[in-house]
């Protein structure tokens, strides 16, 4: 047998990291096709809704729409962004580069629908990140990647042979694997765990573990602030649970980081 966090390792490495970093590039391309191949063909079934119905037995569908309208912060940050928006596509279109900057374009309108859904979805999104990040580095800091999960590096821990490492990463591997060798180059790690630069305090959600994605990014969850639409997704919860108590329900989102959000927002409220 084999540790899950080796699944883990090749996910990030051979796939997820090539698509994010462009999918149009070779590795990208080569990403896609192991995706296909080694991955999906596997375990995606072709099935339809007639074929299965009489497993699926779902009580008919209701769709009711709601009118919410946005808080006066939140309509002036979506404000200031359509006009940076707009500003940003007229430049395209004077410049004669519109067809050239579609998937630029396209970025321009998810966020736009991003604030919608929460501000935080754009003010610290990964994409509000790495411009961050290029400041940054114009003022001499480095942003690195870890090279056990291939994610930015969180809490860095640089090893002997000048490698670098999530610091959880890094101790979960040597626990799981009881390895005692850098997972990049192989050479004996001789990394110092206890070092100023380890003992960072590592911030914590709700459950007490580490925080990841968006929330990692927030400056302080203890003022953290909901959205319109959080408001009335938990209005819309409380009277699913007031009318029936054992109901249940599934929330969807094309954003994974609004999820996270939705979450800590619900874990907020004892939901």
């Amino acid at each position: 047998g084999h540790s899950s966090v080796r699944h883990f390792c090749w996910w990030n490495k051979y796939i997820a990291t090539p698509i994010l970093y462009g999918s149009a590039s070779f590795e990208g391309r080569r990403a896609m096709t192991l995706l296909k191949e080694k991955v999906l063909k596997g375990i995606v079934l072709r099935r339809t809704k007639i074929g299965r119905a009489a497993d699926l037995a779902l009580p008919p569908k209701t769709v009711t729409l709601r009118r919410d309208s946005f808080d006066r912060n939140e309509m002036e940050f979506y404000e200031a962004l359509y006009t940076q928006s707009c500003t940003q596509f007229d430049s395209y279109v004077v410049a004669g580069t519109l067809l050239n900057n579609y998937a630029h374009i396209f970025d321009l309108l998810t966020r736009l629908r991003q604030a919608v859904d929460h501000p935080y979805l754009v003010a610290f999104s990964k994409t509000a990140e790495s411009r961050e990040g290029c400041k940054n580095q114009q003022n001499g800091a480095m942003e690195s990647q870890c090279g056990i999960c291939h994610e930015l590096a969180e809490d860095v821990v640089v090893t002997s042979c000048d490698h670098v490492f999530c610091k959880t990463c890094l101790m979960e591997y040597s626990a799981t694997l009881g390895n005692v060798s850098c997972p990049s180059c192989s050479t004996p790690l001789t990394v110092d765990l206890t070092t100023e630069n380890s003992r960072r305090k590592v911030p914590a959600n709700l459950k007490g573990g580490k925080r990841s994605g968006i929330l990692a990014r927030l400056q302080s969850l203890a003022d953290f602030k909901t959205s319109t639409k959080i408001d009335a997704l938990r209005e819309e919860i409380r009277n699913m649970i007031e009318h029936d108590g054992s109901a249940k329900g599934i929330v969807f989102s094309q954003f994974t980081s609004f999820l996270d959000l939705i979450e800590f927002s619900l874990q907020r409220v004892k939901y």
